[in-house]
């Protein structure tokens, strides 16, 4: 097994609008705006006035209530009397997407209010817009500046990330990085939208006696290792809003994989996993100086992976799957500081093809009741990748994947 130490969060905006509205010369009445959408970087309009009625005008219609941003004033009549300016909306999250309000965090919306409609003598009452939040995003949770990516798009830079939502594609070569190895790592979202990496430390190996392979990876959340670390290859904040989280919070958890593909040149030193980091302290506010414990489930790897490696029996968990106990360790990596626990787990037989879901919920029921970890444990991430060291060339795509905490789901989002 290899050393790891590999890194890999969105800003809430909320505009505020003045409403004002002009004034004429009769006194009828306007229809009301319907309800703006939610979002934060939507384009959420207030209801706009009725259109001029026989003989009486509209006052303003007043903006919606629940939106992202504040409504905007409705119009007086051409020939109304004096109009009255539209109340701001109140400020408010939602689920990301091109409509109004779920509840909860999220990214834009682009849905308006309703308008006014005439009326004869008075004016008419708006009907509100309706819309449903959807799962969209412009990838702006608190501390991110990079919006979401747009296809096709690819970096070579190292320890660069694309944001997808909430979640990160990082180019996490931290094993190269150290060695001071100028091994070829690349990220790419393809114009149909799949995703993933290439490497090359075939034609470049960078030694390290395989204890420091690199991990490029889809992360949700933020790292374990506390901040301002040199080798911490991705943000100090996390991003999503739904981790970090401790144990004992957790009522579901889950992760879906579609369509991930490997295909190396040279079979040697590689798997594609889920994995999963733990700290004691809250990973962004807490004093910790490294992680409480590592878990990781494989689903393909190369035969060279357990060479000298414990016999561990059948002993396994059920994850969705049975998966086999590979790999246990209180003291990993060896000869580093620090060191955690490591507990590495493996479906029965090896695969290049992966489509499932992993029942992130029974992992930790297990580490708690089994392994005795404390449900006051933070989760600070979780990730999609692949170890990869000397030896092994390739690519690797995916369709999306799709993480999921206490209901909330948050999918890999490419615009």
């Amino acid at each position: 097994m290899k050393l790891r130490l590999k890194n890999s969060y969105p800003v809430l905006v909320i505009v505020a609008g003045l409403s004002m509205a002009c004034s004429s010369t009769d006194d009828g009445q306007g229809g009301a705006a319907g309800t703006t959408a939610t979002g934060v970087s939507g384009n959420p309009s207030g209801g706009n006035a009725a259109s001029a009625g026989n003989g009486t005008g509209a006052k303003a219609g007043s903006a919606g209530t629940t939106g992202g941003a504040t409504g905007v004033a409705g119009t007086s009549s051409t020939t109304g009397g004096s109009g009255v300016t539209g109340t701001a909306g109140a400020t408010g999250a939602g689920t990301a997407g091109n409509g109004a309000g779920g509840t909860g965090s999220g990214m834009a919306g682009n849905g308006a209010g309703g308008s006014g409609t005439a009326g004869s003598g008075t004016g008419g009452n708006g009907t509100a817009g309706s819309a449903t939040g959807g799962g969209g995003g412009t990838g702006m949770v608190p501390g991110e500046t990079k919006p979401t990516v747009t296809a096709p798009a690819s970096s070579k830079v190292s320890k660069d990330y694309f944001v997808m939502g909430e979640t990160r594609l990082l180019n996490n070569n931290w094993g190269a990085l150290e060695l001071n190895c100028k091994a070829s790592y690349e990220i790419f979202v393809n114009a149909d939208k799949t995703f993933g990496w290439r490497w090359d430390r075939k034609s470049t190996p960078c030694g390290g006696n395989a204890t420091k392979p690199d991990y490029p990876e889809v992360e949700f959340g933020i790292h374990p290792f506390g901040k301002n670390k040199s080798l911490v290859t991705s943000p100090d904040y996390s991003s999503t809003t739904v981790l970090p989280i401790q144990v004992k919070d957790v009522t579901s958890a889950s992760v879906q994989i579609e369509d991930m593909k490997i295909e190396v040149s040279g079979d040697k030193n590689w798997n594609m996993n889920f994995e999963m980091w733990f700290t004691e302290e809250h990973p962004v506010t807490g004093n910790h100086m490294g992680a409480y414990a590592e878990t990781m489930n494989w689903f393909g790897w190369d035969a060279e992976q357990y060479s000298g490696w414990p016999d561990y029996g059948t002993k396994s968990l059920n994850a969705g799957a049975t998966y086999t106990l590979g790999h246990a360790d209180d003291n990993w990596p060896p000869g580093q500081s620090p060191q955690w626990k490591y507990r590495q787990y493996r479906l029965q037989s090896s695969t290049r093809q992966y489509s499932g879901t992993v029942d992130v919920k029974k992992i930790l029921d297990y580490m708690v009741n089994t392994e005795h970890w404390p449900n006051t444990l933070w989760i600070s991430r979780f990730e999609v990748g692949t170890e990869l060291d000397d030896g092994s060339a390739g690519t690797l795509t995916m369709k999306k994947v799709t993480f999921e905490v206490n209901g909330q789901k948050r999918s890999t989002e490419i615009k």
